[in-house]
């Protein structure tokens, strides 16, 4: 062994774990650095997102603005995230579409090749005798022409592409709508909930006094003490029951800005509408306008079109695909004689055999069909259920509120009944009288 090489295993025994341990610095330093790099990334899109939504909500919601339900629709339409992902998906439907229009018309590609040989290449024509075979650099230029002249599945692959483009639309109007009745429910309920927090604070009032009241009577010897507690407890109870109501308004109205897409932690007013309509007609025309209207459905049918056309595309497969192809071909190398030239053909694919793929992937698109029309027969049968379902919830609610009305009539009146006498001064003489007293 030579001394150079005998230095250099020496050299190479010594530093290598230095250089291990050098190579292990590094890559924990790249790790950390990588990792503080997407914390720091996390952050700034927090910033930015809170700011983005604060600033949407302020351009939105003025203070001391009063929103009406059409107020809260048209801004869930227009900042409702779910429905700007529907329109960015209906978008792409079309671009799709516009994809595979595009394979009608002829492919046009242009390619340039430049090769450099260190030495010129030649071959042997005798003893000691060589000719060069090419120029040492050579460059050159290609234009390729493709037309699709019999393909039957492009047809129907822009077919395909087409129902996907209608469904989009089709998408896009369900999520909107959809989008409309959570808003509607959610309005509602936040005017039911502030509605019951009015009549829970009346409630509070009238606790409280009962309270001090009753612990009056106590100090006087005129109730137990079970009693007093008692009405402490009835109290406390209206008191909780007031807070969970006020934490489930702003539940609500947090969840209503959601869905309009603003910041759940801003407040807003809400102006207070009658309901809404319910709709006329009896139960089988409820259902036949529903199966004739509801997007779902229509969303179905292009379903099932478009398995149709995949089978369409399978079925194709078993016949011939015939291209037409030109070429022009320029080069530099001076030992062709014709340094441009032009070609074209036809070239002719058919599948003879390939191992059953095409009769099997043809029998699957047909099932494939039938599950998407037994699925469509499902959704038909759904809807009908829901259709039917909300009519008689409807009913339900119409016998409640004319319960209601009833209830409010006997309660006004007795409430009339009441004042008439406090206005004659019955009650005050009731309650000084210490025997009367009771607690409910």
């Amino acid at each position: 062994m030579s001394l150079t090489k005998r230095i250099l295993e020496l050299i190479k025994d010594v530093l290598s774990p230095y250089v291990y341990l050098g190579l292990g610095l590094i890559l924990v330093m790249a790790v950390g650095g990588c990792a503080s790099r997407v914390k720091e990334i996390r952050e700034n899109n927090v910033r930015q997102y809170q700011k983005i939504l604060a600033e949407r909500t302020q351009k939105f919601i003025h203070p001391n603005q009063k929103l009406r339900l059409q107020n809260c629709i048209e801004l869930a339409l227009q900042n409702n995230l779910k429905g700007q992902a529907s329109e960015i998906q209906a978008r792409i439907k079309k671009l799709e579409r516009k994809v595979a229009f595009g394979n009608f018309f002829p492919t046009l590609e242009i390619n340039t090749n430049y090769t450099a040989w260190e030495r010129q290449p030649k071959q042997r024509v005798g003893p000691g005798e060589y000719h060069p075979m090419h120029d040492k650099e050579i460059s050159e230029f290609v234009v390729q022409a493709q037309m699709p002249i019999f393909i039957p599945s492009t047809w129907y692959l822009y077919s395909l592409y087409t129902r996907g483009a209608e469904i989009g639309d089709l998408i896009l109007d369900y999520t909107r709508r959809m989008i409309s009745y959570q808003v509607s429910a959610m309005y509602y309920q936040c005017l039911i909930l502030q509605e019951m927090s009015e009549a829970m604070e009346s409630q509070v009032i009238a606790g409280d006094a009962l309270e001090r009241e009753v612990a009056s009577y106590e100090e006087e010897g005129l109730v137990h003490g079970w009693q007093a507690k008692q009405a402490q407890t009835h109290a406390l109870a209206i008191h909780l029951t007031l807070n969970r109501t006020k934490r489930a308004f702003r539940q609500a109205k947090a969840d209503l800005l959601s869905t309009m897409g603003l910041s759940p932690m801003s407040d807003l007013t809400l102006v207070r509408e009658v309901s809404l309509d319910a709709p006329k007609g009896a139960l089988e025309e409820l259902i036949l306008q529903a199966l004739l209207e509801n997007p779902q459905l229509h969303i179905a049918d292009r379903t099932v079109e478009i398995q149709h056309d995949k089978a369409k595309i399978a079925l194709s497969n078993f016949l011939p695909h015939l291209i037409g192809f030109a070429s022009f071909t320029g080069t530099s190398n001076s030992f062709v004689l014709d340094k441009s030239y032009w070609m074209g053909g036809l070239a002719g694919v058919l599948t003879v055999f390939n191992g059953f793929a095409n009769v099997n992937e043809y029998k699957a698109a047909r099932e494939r069909k039938k599950e998407a029309m037994v699925q469509r027969e499902e959704l038909c049968l759904t809807i009908m259920l829901q259709v039917i379902k909300a009519h008689l919830n409807l009913q339900d609610v119409q016998e409640e509120l004319m319960l209601a009305q009833k209830k409010f009539e006997v309660v006004s009146g007795r409430l009339n009944e009441i004042k008439a006498k406090m206005g004659r001064g019955y009650y005050q003489a009731f309650r000084k009288t210490p025997g009367h007293c009771r607690i409910g």
